[in-house]
């Protein structure tokens, strides 16, 4: 499904301007690279049976597991991608406000970096 997912509203006012408001679907990704072949087997099992069920659970309206290609990464080990949408900010916002705090703390917990664990986020308005 693409395209950006937009509201319209129209204010009342002197003049009847409609104005559009845009919101805009986010995108959120979580970049794990893993050192030990044995340790990414245990993190995709956790995250398939538990941790994306719980982000699902906060307001993501999809997960996709992507493994990244080993030639256009830096690092050794291997390098997962776990992309999630919400339908728009305000939702992504309480996302981070109320489940995030939580679940990281319960994978940091499971899969530290001192068992291998490299992790790094990125967030962004899905645009098309």
């Amino acid at each position: 499904m693409g395209g950006s997912y937009r509201r319209f509203y129209c204010r009342i006012d002197f003049d009847k301007t409609c104005v559009e408001n845009a919101m805009n679907r986010i995108s959120y990704s979580v970049i794990v690279t893993i050192l030990y072949e044995v340790k990414a087997l245990e993190w995709l099992t956790w995250l398939k049976n538990d941790h994306i069920n719980d982000v699902l659970e906060g307001g993501a309206t999809s997960a996709t597991i992507i493994k990244r290609d080993p030639e256009n990464e830096t690092s050794s080990g291997v390098t997962y991608e776990v992309r999630y949408e919400f339908d728009n900010r305000d939702i992504f916002k309480s996302y981070l406000e109320i489940y995030a705090p939580r679940l990281r703390q319960e994978g940091l917990e499971r899969f530290p970096s001192e068992d291998g664990f490299q992790y790094r986020r990125i967030i962004g308005e899905i645009l098309e």
